[in-house]
C-alpha cells in the first residue's frame, strides 16, 4: 500500500531546499552558512515562528513560556521550566523535517538550569532510527542520536553556561556517521553510516514526541536545522570564539529605515515609528530603559505589569521558604539575602533563584506559625519593582500530623537499583536525610516528578480496614521495592509478602511477584503495620501500593494507591499547613481545556478543615453552584456548566477557602479553551462535537450519500491535529452501567492506509491509554483492531484480523480512496463483533465488560493521555457517526449500509447520538455579535471610537473628508491621508500568541500604489 504520507513528506521538503531562497532568504544575500538552511527560530520576536520557512511552533505547559535576555548579542532567549512546557512544531507536515534516508545537522545555543530528569531533551524527531538531542541516563553531559546508534556523552554542560551545540548526521559517512559539536570542537562522534526514518511525529523543542516526561530545564536559543552536513568552518563561525554569531547575522541586514539602531519590524512591532529616529532614546513604557536598551536585552518595551507573589511556601525540614513570582527577575537582585527579611524574627542564611522561583534557607522556623516576608528592591528583567501589594507575602510554616498520612523517608547518594544497596547503605533506617507525610501509599505525594535519581525510600504506618475482609496489596514501583505487612500494629510482626525486582509494572493480578499470592485476613478498625522500601537508580522513580477486597471485581490496573483515610503514622510528621491540592482542573494557566465547561478541585486538609458552608466558586467572577463532597480529610468541589465555551476563550475560576488560620481567602488562576470549529451537533442530544486543528466539513454533497446538503468531516492528508473531539461522553455511561452492550456506526473513505485510529473513547479506568471503545480500520499493517475496556488482550480486551479477509476488499488502493465504507462495532456480554458495508466481518469473545466512566471520545486520532488528538490522524473523510446503547442486529446493519439514517431505525435500537457533520452550529448571532468588540469605528462625523477608548487622529497633507456612507456616514481618504489610532496603548491592539478579527466595509478610489 502506498503511504501517501511519507511520500508528499520527502517531495515537501525538497520543495523546501529549492524554495529557501524566497523563504526570507534572498540568493544574493545568501552565505554559505545558511544555505540548506531549513528552519531557524531565534524567539527575538516572543514567539515561536520559523524565520526562514513554515515549521512555526506551538507553545505547551501550564504556564505559558518566558523569555528573557539571552547570550550577549543574540537578543532573546526561551526559558522552559523542566515541569512540562515544551514548543512542538506544528507548522509543515510531521516528516518534513525527518530527513529520512538523508542527511541533517542542528545546531542552536542552550543554558541548563537543572539537570533534574535522568533523561532530557533540548530537541528532539523521536526514538530509534529518529534523531534527538539530550541529557542520556543522568550523565551531566550531552548525547546525539541521528538514524543509529547513540554516540557516548561528553564532559559536563550543566554549569549554568551558555553552551553551543550542533548535532550532525552524515548518510555518507565522510567523516564520521555522527557527531556533536559542544563549543566548537567535536564533542562526541559515532562512526557507523546513519539511517534517518520517518515516525510520523512532530519535533519538539525541549520534549522528545516518543518518550514525553523528557522536558529540558534552562534557556534555548538560535536554533536552525539544516538539510545537509554543516562543516567544521561553519561551526566555527557560528561559535565565533565563544563570542556567537547569531544564524540571523549571515542574512541580509534587517531594514531600518530611520538608522536609529531599531529594525523596522520591532518599531511596527511596538508601535514606535519606523521614520523617526528620536524614538530610540524614548522610554516607553517608564522603566528607566530607553527603546535602544529594550531591544538590545530583548525586551518588550510596553510591558509595565509589575512581577507579584503568586505563592509562598516552607517545607518539611523548617528551613525553607519558596517565593514563586509571575514574572522573570533580575536575577542579581532576587539572590540578595539584604533584600529580604522575615517576621517573626528568622535569619535568612542563604538564597538562590531560579526560573522565577526565589528560595530562602532560614533558621528553623516554628511549627504552626505565621511568618511574613518583606521584600525590598526586587525587580523583573524589565526593571520594573515588585508590586506594592506583593512586598509583604505571608507563609505559614508546616503543621504536624499523624492521621491521613504515612512516614516516607529518604537516603541520599546510594547508585544502583537493587533494594540490597539500600539495606547496605549505613544511613538506613535510622538516619534518613529527609523525612515528611505522604497522604497516599504514594511516593509521588513527596517526590511528584522524576527529578530525583540514585536514592532510596521506606514507607511506613499504620493501614485500617472499614470492613472486616480477605485483602490483596499490590505493588508496583521504579525501580526494585519490597512490600511488608504485619499481622498486627507491631514492627515485629512484619512479613515479606510482595517484590518488584525491575521497574515499571502496572499493578498486576494475583499470581505476580509484585501481588500478594493468598489474601490477607484484616479487621475492621485495627490498625496494620506496614512498610515498604524501594530503590531508584535513574530515570522515573516511584513506589505505590493498592489494595482491593476480595469481591471487590475493580481490574488491578484500575486500582490508585491505598487513600489516607485508611492511613496512619506512629509518629508526628510534617505536613504543609495550608494542605494540598490534589485535584486543581484545569490547572492554572492551562491550554487547550475542552470548552465543556466543568471544574474539579480535590484538595486535602491542612490545620483548617474544608466544609460546604466555607468553600465557594465563582466561574467569570459569577457565583456558580458547586457540589462539595468529603472522604476523610480530602474534599472534592466541582461545577459543571452548561453550554459550549468559545473556542480559544480564557475564563477564570475564583476559589473561596479557609486558611490555615481559619480565615475566609480566595485565590483565582485562568485558563484557555482549545482552538476548534464548530460544535457540529448531534442530533438526539446535542452534544458538541468539536472540529479540530485542520479538520473541516467537506464540500457539499461530498458526503456518504453524495446527495445535495450532504457533508462530512474532511480529515485531510496529516495537517495539524486534525480530529473530531466530543468532550463529553458522559452520555454513554447511564446504558453501559446498565448493560454490556454499545454500538459505534461510521462511514469512511480513506485517503491512505497509515497508522491511524477511526474513534477512541476515554475511559480513565481503562488500560491502553484509556481505552475504553477504540478501533483501526485498519492499522498501517492492513489490521482491523477492535478493543473494549483497555487494550490489547486477545481474551479479554481486543479482536482483529486483516482487512484482506474481507471478501469484498479488492487489495487495491482506490477501494479506500474512491469508495465510501460503513463500519460497526458491537459488544454484548463477551460477544463483539465488526461489520462493514453490512456484512459481518469478524466475530470473537472478550470477558472484560464495558466500563461505565466514559469521559469523551476523539473521532480520527488517538486519545487517552498527553496526546490525545495529536497522533495517529486518520487521512481521509469521516460521516455519520453514531452511537446505540445495544449491540445492533443484522437487519439494522443492514439498513445503515444501505443509507438509513440513524435515528429512523425502531426505537429499540436506543440511538444516543448522532452527527451528521452536514452542518456546524452558529457560534453567534447578531444579537451576540458584540461580544468581544473591542473597537468600533462608524466615521459618523468624526474619528471616535464609541465602544472602547481606540479614538483616531487624521494625519496627512489633506484634511480628511466624510461623505455618504454604507450605513450613515463613511470616510473619504485620497491617497494622500490615514487615520493613526492614537487612543490606548500600543499593544493594545495587537493580541499577541491570541485571535482576532477585523471586518467593515469600503469602496476602491483607485489602486494608484504597488502597496
Amino acid at each position: 500500500m502506498i503511504n501517501k504520507s511519507q511520500s508528499f513528506g520527502r517531495l515537501r521538503l525538497a520543495l523546501l531546499a529549492a524554495a529557501l531562497p524566497f523563504l526570507g532568504l534572498s540568493s544574493q544575500a545568501q552565505s554559505p552558512v545558511t544555505q540548506g538552511l531549513i528552519a531557524y527560530w531565534n524567539f527575538d520576536k516572543s514567539d515561536f515562528k520559523d524565520s526562514v520557512g513554515e515549521f512555526n511552533g506551538t507553545e505547551n505547559g501550564s504556564d505559558a513560556i518566558a523569555f528573557t535576555a539571552g547570550k550577549g548579542g543574540f537578543g532573546q532567549s526561551m526559558i522552559l521550566d523542566g515541569v512540562d512546557q515544551y514548543v512542538e512544531i506544528t507548522g509543515g507536515e510531521p516528516d518534513d523535517l525527518a530527513f529520512e534516508g538523508g542527511s541533517m545537522s542542528v545546531a542552536g545555543w542552550f543554558k541548563v538550569a537543572a539537570f533534574d530528569k535522568s533523561w532530557q531533551a533540548l530537541i528532539a524527531k523521536g526514538e530509534g532510527s529518529n534523531w534527538r538531542v539530550h541529557r542520556r541516563g543522568g550523565e551531566s553531559g550531552f548525547a546525539h542520536a541521528g538514524g543509529v546508534g547513540e554516540g557516548p556523552a561528553g564532559g559536563a554542560v550543566d554549569d549554568g553556561e551558555w553552551h553551543h551545540f550542533v548535532a550532525i548526521s552524515d548518510v555518507d559517512a565522510a567523516n564520521f556517521g555522527t557527531a556533536l559539536y559542544v563549543d566548537g570542537v567535536q564533542y562526541t562522534k559515532f562512526d557507523s553510516a546513519p539511517a534517518l526514518a520517518a515516525n510520523g511525529k512532530r519535533v519538539m523543542i525541549g520534549e522528545n514526541p516518543d518518550a514525553l516526561g523528557r522536558t529540558w530545564n534552562g534557556e534555548l536559543d538560535d536554533i536552525g536545522i539544516w538539510n545537509r552536513v554543516l562543516k567544521e568552518d561553519e561551526i566555527a563561525q557560528l561559535f565565533a570564539n565563544g563570542n556567537g554569531k547569531a544564524i540571523s547575522a549571515f542574512f541580509a541586514p534587517e531594514v531600518d529605515t530611520d538608522k536609529d539602531g531599531l529594525p523596522d519590524w520591532w518599531e511596527t512591532k511596538f508601535g514606535l515609528n519606523i521614520n523617526d529616529a528620536a524614538d530610540a532614546k524614548a522610554d516607553s513604557n517608564g522603566n528607566g530603559y530607553d527603546n535602544t536598551k529594550e531591544f538590545a536585552l530583548g525586551l518588550d518595551p510596553t510591558d509595565t505589569t509589575r512581577p507579584a507573589v503568586l505563592s509562598a511556601a516552607s517545607n518539611a525540614g523548617f528551613d525553607m521558604v519558596t517565593l514563586t513570582f509571575s514574572k522573570p527577575l533580575d536575577g542579581t537582585g532576587a539572590a540578595l539575602a539584604s533584600n529580604y527579611s522575615i517576621s517573626p524574627a528568622l535569619a535568612i542564611t542563604a538564597v538562590t533563584y531560579k526560573n522565577k522561583v526565589v528560595t530562602l534557607t532560614t533558621a528553623k522556623q516554628k511549627v504552626d506559625t505565621a511568618y511574613t516576608v518583606t521584600l525590598k528592591g526586587i525587580k523583573d528583567v524589565s526593571n520594573f519593582e515588585v508590586a506594592a501589594a506583593d512586598r509583604a507575602v505571608t507563609f505559614y510554616s508546616y503543621t504536624m500530623l499523624r492521621q491521613g498520612v504515612l512516614r516516607f523517608s529518604y537516603y541520599s547518594d546510594i547508585p544502583g537499583t537493587p533494594v540490597d544497596n539500600l539495606w547496605a547503605d549505613p544511613k538506613f533506617p535510622d538516619s534518613p536525610d529527609m523525612e515528611q507525610a505522604v497522604f497516599s501509599f504514594n511516593s509521588r505525594d513527596a517526590f511528584p516528578d522524576d527529578s530525583h535519581e540514585n536514592y532510596g525510600a521506606q514507607i511506613e504506618g499504620y493501614v485500617s480496614p472499614t470492613e472486616s475482609g480477605q485483602y490483596h496489596f499490590f505493588l508496583r514501583s521504579d525501580d526494585a521495592s519490597e512490600l511488608y505487612i504485619s499481622t498486627d500494629d507491631s514492627v515485629g510482626g512484619l512479613q515479606y509478602v510482595a517484590w518488584q525486582t525491575g521497574c515499571c509494572n502496572a499493578f498486576e493480578e494475583p499470581g505476580a511477584d509484585y501481588t500478594t499470592f493468598d489474601p490477607i485476613s484484616m479487621t475492621a478498625g485495627k490498625k496494620y503495620f506496614v512498610r515498604l522500601i524501594y530503590k531508584e537508580g535513574g530515570g522515573g522513580d516511584y513506589g505505590q501500593v493498592a489494595w482491593r477486597k476480595e469481591g471487590d471485581a475493580t481490574p488491578a490496573a484500575s486500582l490508585t494507591p491505598i487513600p489516607g483515610i485508611y492511613l496512619s503514622s506512629a509518629v508526628d510528621l510534617p505536613a504543609p499547613a495550608e494542605g494540598g491540592f490534589v485535584t486543581q482542573a484545569p490547572a492554572v494557566s492551562a491550554k487547550n481545556v475542552s470548552p465543556v465547561p466543568q471544574v474539579t478541585i480535590v484538595h486535602r486538609d491542612g490545620k483548617s478543615a474544608w466544609t460546604a458552608a466555607n468553600t465557594s466558586i465563582k466561574f467569570d467572577g459569577a457565583a456558580v453552584t458547586s457540589s462539595f463532597s468529603k472522604v476523610g480529610n480530602v474534599a472534592t468541589i466541582t461545577y459543571k456548566g452548561s453550554g459550549i465555551l468559545a473556542s480559544e476563550s480564557e475564563h477564570t475560576v475564583t476559589l473561596g477557602y479557609p486558611d490555615p488560620a481559619g480565615k475566609a481567602a480566595t485565590t483565582s488562576w485562568t485558563f484557555t479553551t482549545t482552538k476548534y470549529k464548530g460544535p457540529a451537533l448531534d442530533s438526539v442530544g446535542g452534544v458538541a462535537g468539536l472540529i479540530k486543528g485542520s479538520a473541516d466539513l467537506s464540500p457539499d454533497a461530498s458526503g456518504f450519500s453524495g446527495k445535495p446538503g450532504d457533508r462530512a468531516v474532511d480529515l485531510g492528508m496529516g495537517g495539524e491535529n486534525q480530529s473530531v473531539l466530543i468532550p463529553d461522553a458522559s452520555f454513554l455511561n447511564a446504558a453501559t452501567a446498565q448493560a454490556d452492550e454499545l454500538t459505534f456506526s461510521i462511514w469512511i473513505k480513506k485517503y491512505d492506509i497509515a497508522d491511524n485510529s477511526a474513534f477512541w473513547a476515554d475511559s480513565p479506568s481503562s488500560s491502553g491509554g484509556q481505552r475504553g471503545f477504540q478501533a483501526h480500520t485498519p492499522w498501517s499493517n492492513n489490521a482491523v483492531y477492535f478493543d473494549t475496556a483497555g487494550c490489547c488482550d486477545g481474551a479479554t480486551q481486543r479482536i482483529s484480523a486483516g482487512i484482506d479477509t474481507f471478501p469484498g476488499y479488492t487489495g487495491d488502493e482506490t477501494w479506500w480512496t474512491e469508495n465510501w465504507h460503513h463500519f460497526a462495532f458491537t459488544k454484548k456480554g463477551s460477544n463483539k463483533k465488526i461489520w462493514i458495508d453490512g456484512k459481518l466481518f469478524l466475530e470473537g469473545e472478550n470477558t472484560s465488560p464495558l466500563p461505565s466512566d466514559f469521559s469523551q471520545i476523539w473521532l480520527g486520532a488517538e486519545g487517552g493521555g498527553p496526546n490525545a488528538g495529536s497522533s495517529h490522524n486518520m487521512h481521509g473523510l469521516l460521516d455519520d457517526y453514531s452511537v446505540f446503547g445495544t449491540a445492533l442486529a443484522e437487519a439494522d446493519i443492514v439498513k445503515l449500509a444501505g443509507g438509513s439514517v440513524p435515528t429512523t431505525l425502531a426505537a429499540s435500537t436506543k440511538i444516543l447520538a448522532y452527527w451528521d457533520f452536514n452542518k456546524l452550529s452558529e457560534t453567534s448571532s447578531p444579537a451576540t455579535l458584540a461580544n468581544g468588540l473591542k473597537a468600533y469605528w462608524s466615521f459618523d462625523g468624526n474619528l471616535n471610537d464609541p465602544v472602547g477608548k481606540f479614538n483616531g487622529t487624521a494625519r496627512g497633507t489633506a484634511p480628511i473628508a466624510y461623505g455618504a456612507g454604507k450605513a450613515g456616514q463613511g470616510l473619504v481618504l485620497d491617497g494622500s491621508n490615514f487615520v493613526e489610532i492614537t487612543g490606548g496603548n500600543n499593544k493594545d491592539l495587537q493580541f499577541p500568541g491570541g485571535s482576532m478579527s477585523i471586518g467593515g466595509w469600503f469602496k476602491v478610489g483607485a489602486f494608484d500604489k504597488d502597496w
